[in-house]
């Protein structure tokens, strides 16, 4: 109940009717429900997401924020909405070790904020029948690099948590 998930931005909402060989145009709206930032707390050691799959027929056109709760997250994927931060050493490496901070990215959904993203999704020319987009905004208390350096054998214990879906 902390957060939730739209498929519309404003009044741009998904289209009822589109066609292959078409871009579609997907508008998210995260919005958080709660007086304290997303992921609180070590944001910089937790993660939340949005997870984005689109299907046809069952079969996968796109997806964005899959990973099992032992993988990393795609950092450089352009679709990847994160919240959490990203802590850098004096190199501007990736460092989860606040010691090693020389500087930091905060991408934390703020109290009572809302995060808009629009994902554009092309529509093979050999598709047809209708189209399913499932999104998920996830959690996890751990990212799966801090286990691994620290408690590798606790990584199958890794939980990931859905706070919202559509």
């Amino acid at each position: 109940s902390s957060a939730q998930i739209s498929f519309s931005i404003w009044n741009d909402t998904i289209p009822e009717t589109f066609y292959s060989g078409d871009t579609l145009v997907i508008p998210l709206t995260v919005e958080s429900l709660t007086a304290h930032s997303l992921p609180s707390g070590a944001s910089f050691n937790r993660e939340a997401w949005i997870e984005l799959i689109v299907y046809n027929n069952n079969e996968i056109l796109y997806s964005s924020g899959v990973v099992n709760n032992d993988e990393n997250l795609d950092y450089p994927d352009d679709d990847l909405l994160l919240f959490s931060s990203l802590l850098y050493d004096e190199n501007g490496a990736l460092t989860s070790n606040i010691t090693d901070m020389f500087s930091m990215d905060n991408f934390s959904l703020n109290a009572y904020q809302e995060r808009f993203k629009y994902y554009n999704v092309f529509i093979p020319e050999n598709i047809s029948g209708e189209i399913e987009i499932v999104a998920r905004f996830l959690f996890r208390p751990f990212k799966p690099d801090f286990i691994f350096q620290h408690h590798p054998e606790f990584i199958n214990n890794l939980p990931i948590f859905e706070i919202s879906s559509i």
